[in-house]
């Protein structure tokens, strides 16, 4: 598909496209990771309370995503093919999309209230 320098742009072009297939509104941007090597893909939704996410793509093929200060995944080079690896990462982001970022109690508590949590509009 495309070299190994390049393998974490690929993972967040192909899960960018998926995303934004489902949720037209978001925008998406994709950039250099700068120190961290590999990609870095920001999704924001149009709604004001939507829970922006950011996909850190690795050259490796691992990644991370963030929701504001709450990171939802944080995972090593994974098993499986790249159309697996992708679809699993459009499925957690879509969930976010659907059901938002769900707080615990004790957050709630010490008043966070400034974290956009809730989920996306289409």
């Amino acid at each position: 598909m495309v070299d190994e320098g390049d393998r974490g742009r690929a993972l967040a072009v192909a899960v960018a496209e998926r995303v934004t297939a489902k949720y037209p509104a978001t925008s998406v941007e994709i950039r250099d990771g700068g120190g961290f090597h590999g990609t870095v893909a920001t999704f924001t939704p149009r709604n004001p309370g939507g829970a922006p996410l950011v996909l850190l793509a690795a050259y490796d093929w691992s990644f991370d995503i963030h929701a504001g200060r709450f990171i939802l995944f944080d995972t090593e080079p994974m098993e499986g093919s790249e159309p697996e690896q992708v679809d699993l990462i459009v499925e957690a982001i879509l969930e976010v999309a659907r059901e938002g970022v769900s707080r615990g109690f004790f957050d709630r508590l010490i008043s966070f209230g400034r974290d956009r949590v809730g989920p996306w509009s289409k």
